[in-house]
C-alpha cells in the first residue's frame, strides 16, 4: 500500500489469531504522520513464536522468541 507517508507491507505466516490488515496499516499510518516521517519503507511480520526466536538467531544471534525485532 502506497501513502502519503509511506510504503507499508504485511505479511501473516503461522499466526493463531486473526490482526486485521487494515487496523496494521492504518496504525503505522498514524504513527509517522504524528513524527512527521518523510516517505519511509514499513515491513511487518506477524508471526508465531517459533519462527520468530528463528529470525531472532539468524540476524542477532539470540536465541529466544521476542516480540519485536526492528532493522
Amino acid at each position: 500500500m502506497r501513502s502519503k507517508t509511506a510504503d507499508i507491507k504485511v505479511q501473516r505466516k503461522q499466526i493463531a489469531h486473526d490482526v486485521p490488515e487494515a487496523w496494521v496499516r492504518r496504525v503505522i499510518t498514524t504513527t509517522l504522520a504524528a513524527e512527521k516521517s518523510k516517505k519511509r519503507f514499513v515491513s511487518v511480520l506477524l508471526t508465531n513464536d517459533k519462527e520468530i526466536r528463528a529470525i531472532n538467531k539468524k540476524f542477532l544471534k539470540h536465541d529466544y522468541a521476542t516480540d519485536v525485532i526492528s532493522f
